[in-house]
């Protein structure tokens, strides 16, 4: 098994975060977790595994002063 790396959903490109989930529990006690740390998370299944795929949702933008 070879998952992509990234995928669009909802013309939102999430990165693979490179674990493959033997069950949907793990894989949402995972999911729980990346949430909690300000991500977005797309769960997928391939082959009997559970994917999740993230994406950081910025919430402030700092421009240091010159």
């Amino acid at each position: 098994m070879s998952p992509n790396l990234s995928l669009v959903h909802e013309q939102k490109k999430f990165m693979w975060d490179g674990v493959l989930y033997g069950t949907h529990q793990e894989a949402v006690l995972a999911a729980e977790a990346y949430q909690k740390n300000n991500f977005e998370v797309f769960m997928s299944e391939d082959d009997g595994k559970v994917l999740l795929y993230t994406r950081k949702v910025i919430q402030e933008v700092v421009v240091p002063a010159h």
